[in-house]
């Protein structure tokens, strides 16, 4: 059985096929083939030292990570702590205030909705009603007049009604959860309290994904140098700085 030492494809016997392997200039278009038994036991004699350092860059460069991903986060926990200070004396003291703006522009609607009708009957007793010559006339049995206004008094009744009942439907709903809710969530998209606690977690996410995958190279690393010869070929053709290293400073006699 034969591996070829820059791409890891294996076989029974040697071919001159185009190799797969593009990670180094050096590295010529065909296979480097080598006994599959001694190019193990020659990485397991020159790979370690390699393997090492790269440990070491590994286990270095998450440290710098993680010092980075903590400072990060400080910063976004001292900025949610101010907001979450800001956001607790909003509904204490903002959101009733607001509630109560909401109660007040239902009743301003009320009365714009109200006073129009009121002056606009006034209006027609005394000066629209007296243009039409309609005294002593009757309609079964009853003066026109007196229809008219009681036609007038019915209408003004039924709309400033109906205006009350909007009124109180609005200060109810004004009064209802929902509306805290709704007032609550748009102080928090105003001022930024969800976005924050979104990058937040999207900060943390990158952390672990970053840990995650550092680790997981590590471990197979630390694998490599005491597992098995199937790990320590699994990590020689996954890690690809390794496998530079080696072909460069081994394999092409540059040790």
């Amino acid at each position: 059985m034969v591996i070829c030492v820059k791409c890891g494809k294996e076989q029974g016997r040697r071919s001159w096929a185009q190799c797969e392997y593009d990670g180094n200039e050096k590295a010529g278009k065909e296979h480097a083939w080598e006994d599959r038994g001694e190019f193990i036991d020659e990485l397991r004699s020159k790979l370690p030292p390699f393997i090492r350092e790269r440990i070491a860059a590994l286990q270095k460069k998450l440290t710098e990570k993680r010092a980075v991903f903590i400072e990060s986060l400080a910063l976004y926990n001292k900025r949610l702590d101010v907001l979450k200070a800001a956001y607790a004396v909003y509904l204490n003291e903002g959101l009733p205030r607001d509630v109560e703006k909401k109660q007040q522009r239902a009743f301003r609607s009320l009365l714009f909705d109200t006073i129009p009708m009121v002056i606009g009957v006034l209006l027609a007793f005394k000066w629209i009603v007296p243009l039409f010559d309609i005294e002593g006339h009757e309609i079964f049995g009853l003066e026109l007049t007196s229809l008219i206004i009681l036609a007038s008094i019915a209408l003004a009744i039924f709309s400033i009604g109906k205006s009350a009942v909007k009124y109180f439907e609005a200060v109810l709903y004004a009064k209802s959860q929902v509306v805290a809710d709704d007032l609550a969530y748009k102080w928090r998209y105003n001022n930024g309290y969800d976005e924050l606690e979104s990058d937040i977690e999207a900060e943390k996410d990158t952390w672990n994904n970053t840990h995650g995958s550092y680790e997981r190279v590590i471990y197979d690393a630390e694998r490599a140098l005491v597992g098995s010869d199937e790990e320590l070929l699994n990590f020689y053709n996954k890690d690809n700085r390794t496998k530079n290293q080696y072909l460069e400073k081994v394999y092409w006699g540059e040790w």
